[in-house]
């Protein structure tokens, strides 16, 4: 039969011939016999069909981005061997589009009926489906191979600005040798551009971001590696804030200059800041360099702390509450023996209950007992025992670093 022989083991008529086929491979053999040195041909446009070929395991089913893995594909029917023992064979491993193709170099195994083995080329990519071609008799292993998926290893620099447009450096291997359709990832965020430089090395550019610990990957070809805890956006930073002090109840507008605060885009609900260990009531986004604060109450000096996606600022600024302004007492006189119950008015008292205390006299003052916090604008106390002269009412804020405010001479003792 074509380039195969069998052995005839039985004439039973001078029309009839029975045959043992030999070895071989492929489709439509047609038939030759030779009797006494004539040859006859069957006429028939198909005479004889070799089963199929059967691909039943290759290994291993990964391989290094560079090539040069040696498969073996293991299965049946896959015939004498090469040529010139067999017909043609040809394996290869593709996708859809015929990516990448045949095998670099192929040979065969001691009993090349069941054993060939493909060395794979340069490539990249995964679940390419693998098929053994036996004299045009063609078997498939469905996603029976694929390419080791990327490895990141190192970057650098691992930081890039809030505003984004930084340029990093990842380090790894089997990033393909070329660009593969070759991604980048920040985080939840692409790349805005990669370029590949080598199996083992591509470059990003960092689009607009925030946030500490993020991960990196690398994508080729659809394959994908990562690495956990690899990346942090710049974290806040903050030069000064607008004005310096205010009111100890709060409420009003502070400007907070400084960088890394991030984009309009990815602020929201990601951005906070405190003063003094209180949160602001809110806070309203300007710039990367610019955002605005709704003042918490609070009392003394304190500083502000800005929280980008829970990064804080690394450096942080000092902010001054308004000292205690008295601005009227009632009654204006008591006894010398003290117990008169005074009640003191003004400003920046506090915005909670911080146990302030009233003493008379600025220099070596008497305390007064029986402080009581009413609001921010008025407390009441009890006037110690005092000599009859005019007397100094001075306010003492103590629960966030003392601060003083007085209103002088405007009470007096009298027998």
């Amino acid at each position: 039969m074509n380039d195969y022989e069998g052995r005839v083991i039985g004439t039973p008529s001078f029309t009839t011939l029975v045959m043992v086929i030999g070895v071989g491979a492929g489709v439509s053999k047609r038939l030759q016999v030779t009797v006494a040195e004539q040859t006859g041909q069957s006429i028939l446009p198909v005479a004889f069909n070799f089963d199929a070929p059967n691909i039943m395991l290759v290994f291993p089913n990964l391989g290094g981005t560079l090539g040069g893995d040696t498969l073996s594909v293991i299965g049946n029917n896959f015939g004498p061997g090469l040529p010139p023992k067999g017909g043609p064979v040809v394996i290869s491993y593709h996708d859809a589009d015929g990516f990448p193709g045949q095998c670099s170099s192929i040979s065969e195994g001691a009993d090349p009926h069941t054993l060939l083995f493909c060395v794979t080329k340069r490539g990249a990519g995964q679940a390419f489906n693998l098929t053994v071609n036996i004299d045009t008799q063609v078997a498939t292993s469905l996603a029976a191979f694929s390419y080791a998926a990327p490895i990141v290893v190192a970057m650098t620099p691992n930081f890039s600005p809030a505003v984004g447009g930084g340029t990093v450096t990842l380090f790894g291997s089997n990033f393909g040798v070329e660009d593969y359709h070759t991604s980048g990832q920040i985080g939840n965020t692409l790349c805005s551009s990669v370029t590949w430089f080598a199996y083992s090395q591509v470059r990003c550019i960092v689009l607009a971001g925030i946030g500490g610990g993020l991960s990196v990957a690398v994508g080729s070809d659809g394959q994908y590696g990562s690495r956990a805890d690899f990346f942090s956006y710049s974290a806040p930073k903050l030069n000064s804030v607008a004005p310096t002090s205010g009111p100890t109840s709060g409420g009003i507008h502070v400007t907070v200059s400084g960088v890394n605060f991030g984009t309009f885009s990815i602020y929201q609900s990601n951005i906070s800041a405190s003063v003094g260990g209180r949160t602001c009531s809110h806070v309203t986004y300007v710039s990367d360099s610019s955002m605005v604060i709704g003042l918490p109450g609070g009392g003394g000096s304190q500083v502000v702390q800005v929280f980008v996606a829970t990064q804080p600022s690394d450096l942080v600024v000092p902010f001054h509450y308004n000292p205690p302004l008295v601005t009227a007492v009632t009654p204006q006189n008591g006894l010398t023996l003290g117990g008169t119950l005074l009640r003191v008015f003004g400003s920046n008292f506090g915005p909670v209950d911080t146990s302030p205390f009233v003493s008379l006299g600025l220099a070596s003052g008497t305390f007064c007992t029986n402080n009581i916090w009413t609001s921010d604008t008025a407390l009441s106390t009890v006037t110690p025992a005092g000599k009859s002269f005019p007397k100094d009412v001075v306010v003492s804020i103590p629960g966030f670093a003392v601060s003083r405010g007085s209103l002088i001479g405007v009470t007096t003792c009298r027998r």
